[in-house]
């Protein structure tokens, strides 16, 4: 897979932000509210199961990173 700069910086950044946020979050609430990314409805969602899923696509997403070639 090829990556250039532009697009693995952009992928640092994302991968920075979702680090932060996930040890940023208060361990005394099991809810999270997200906003959805269209539109200004919210949902809620169990904290646990998210972190997890955002750590596995973080986590992959890392891996690809780490594999591609600049």
């Amino acid at each position: 897979m090829y990556i250039n700069s532009k697009q693995r910086d952009e992928i640092e950044r994302l991968l920075s932000n979702w680090g932060k946020y996930l040890n940023s979050i208060p361990p005394d609430s099991d809810d999270l509210k997200l906003h959805k990314w269209l539109g200004m409805n919210t949902v809620i969602v169990k904290k646990d199961n998210f972190n997890n899923k955002l750590r596995l696509v973080s986590n992959k997403l890392r891996k690809i990173l780490d594999e591609a070639v600049l």
